[in-house]
């Protein structure tokens, strides 16, 4: 169901929160672990993927609202997710490297940083 200003209203199980609004907190989330240095903790696209269909079970996995991280993200850093208001943080793409999957920032063309 869609809210006339284009909000999916479609509300999570556990918190309440629609499905932009659980983007923008998995974002949050995933910068504060990586500024904090909490490296275990930052979250992958296919872990983000993972969140967001663990917070709306009854919906289907198919869809892009659950499995397009990328145009999330570049919504989220435009300030589409949230009415304009660009977040202070920009939300980064993180993969896990190596022997012993060390996570780290990706750049856009998808070599890490």
């Amino acid at each position: 169901m869609s809210h006339r200003l284009g909000m999916i209203v479609d509300t999570s199980r556990s918190d309440g929160l629609t499905i932009s609004q659980t983007w923008c907190m998995l974002f949050e989330e995933n910068e504060r672990a990586w500024r904090r240095g909490f490296k275990d903790d930052v979250l992958t696209d296919k872990q983000l993927v993972d969140r967001m269909c663990a917070a709306f079970p009854k919906r289907d996995r198919k869809y892009s609202s659950f499995t397009d991280v990328r145009r999330h993200r570049g919504r989220y850093n435009r300030g589409k997710l949230t009415r304009g208001e660009k977040p202070r943080k920009r939300s980064h793409r993180y993969v896990r490297v190596g022997k012993y999957r060390t996570i780290v920032r990706a750049t856009a063309h998808g070599t890490p940083t």
